[in-house]
């Protein structure tokens, strides 16, 4: 999947996904209290774009007056429901040309090869801990875990593995 933060920053915060969906959208680019009609048959244009903090936000007062981005936009005029979040920025990013492919100068992982202590035996498992978990395994733990949660979990972030062999390890 694509992340979302990818898919924005390739689409100017969503206003590419925005004007694509709704051409008619330009207009409040040009004049910031100018108003457009997202939906055909529509008698008095109620909809606005409105921008914070990088990111473009679609609002109708003829729907919910609710601010849609250009995901929620894509999936709302797909039928998709939250579930199929993953599959709209799949969609989008074929649409637009946004790839999430490795780069395998930038994501190859760093190995250190060395001689093996005398308390490192060999076919053991040897690992050394970090100190604290980083803001971001934070975050890919849960919205909410904190160094507290982990620290009460006895959970510890390694910062190498490895196994001796013949005397070598691979950090």
């Amino acid at each position: 999947m694509i992340p979302k933060e990818n898919i924005l920053n390739a689409t100017h915060g969503g206003l590419d996904i925005i004007l694509d969906l709704y051409p008619q959208a330009r207009v409040c680019l040009e004049n910031k209290q100018a108003k457009f009609k997202k939906r055909e048959g529509e008698h008095t244009a109620s909809a606005h774009l409105i921008e914070r903090d990088g990111i473009w936000y679609l609002k109708d007062f003829g729907e919910s007056g609710k601010g849609l981005n250009g995901i929620s936009l894509w999936m709302e005029a797909r039928h998709m429901d939250a579930s199929r979040f993953g599959e709209a920025c799949i969609q989008i990013g074929k649409h637009f040309g946004i790839s999430d492919e490795l780069d395998r100068n930038v994501n190859m992982p760093k190995f250190v090869k060395r001689e093996a202590r005398a308390d490192e035996p060999d076919g053991e498992v040897v690992f050394r801990l970090k100190e604290k978990f980083t803001k971001e395994e934070l975050a890919l733990l849960g919205p909410r875990v904190t160094q507290e949660t982990v620290d009460a979990l006895r959970w510890h972030s390694v910062e190498w593995i490895g196994t001796p062999r013949d005397r070598k390890i691979t950090e």
